[in-house]
């Protein structure tokens, strides 16, 4: 019996964070994010006391893990290196979509 590539018992999830929150911006992304091999799990919208209207959205997205696929302590801890340093830049960042391509921005 062939053994599936996939372990049953770890998942990769991406949070997606969506600061334009439109039918557009949504569709965009879960296009984009499926097109890529994610399977989208839920969304959550943040709303103010103020308005009825979603402020924000938090889109979830998850993928088994493959065999072999487990990134190593190295590579975690440079990658949270490089996400502060382009944290310091994300003041502006209205309607931008992270891209699945390593780190590539789409514009809305």
């Amino acid at each position: 019996m062939t053994q599936s590539p996939f372990r049953p018992d770890a998942v990769h999830y991406k949070v997606v964070e969506l600061s334009m929150v439109t039918d557009e911006t949504i569709e965009h992304a879960v296009n984009m994010w499926t097109g890529s091999g994610w399977i989208f799990d839920q969304i959550q919208f943040v709303v103010r006391d103020a308005s009825r209207r979603p402020s924000m959205a938090f889109l979830f997205f998850l993928r088994p893990v493959q065999q072999g696929d487990e990134p190593t302590f190295e590579q975690l801890r440079s990658q949270k290196e490089d996400d502060a340093i382009d944290d310091d830049d994300d003041d502006d960042d209205n309607g931008l979509i992270m891209s699945p391509d390593e780190g590539d921005i789409v514009w809305n």
